[in-house]
């Protein structure tokens, strides 16, 4: 079962990702050097299958945007501490 668990949630991350961390751009060019990663231990015992896919991929899908986004601002961010004082 657990190499069905790596497959699932392989399978989530990457039908997630796309609208998330594949969508960011800054100064409109995508970063070929970006990596995203889901780890998971087992300690929680829940078992990911067929039968809880989607509500698992549903909980990756409701983490993933925040964390894209922290992305995007901390560029942003980043960008302005380099912009000399007025």
């Amino acid at each position: 079962m657990r190499r069905c668990q790596a497959c699932c949630s392989n399978r989530a991350l990457r039908d997630v990702v796309d609208d998330t961390f594949n969508a960011i751009t800054v100064d409109g060019e995508c970063s070929t050097n970006d990596t995203v990663m889901l780890l998971a231990n087992g300690a929680s015992g829940i078992t990911i299958d067929q039968t809880n896919y989607e509500a698992f991929t549903d909980a990756v899908a409701r983490g993933l945007p925040r964390l894209a986004l922290g992305i995007v601002r901390g560029r942003r961010r980043s960008d302005q501490a380099d912009q000399p004082s007025p």
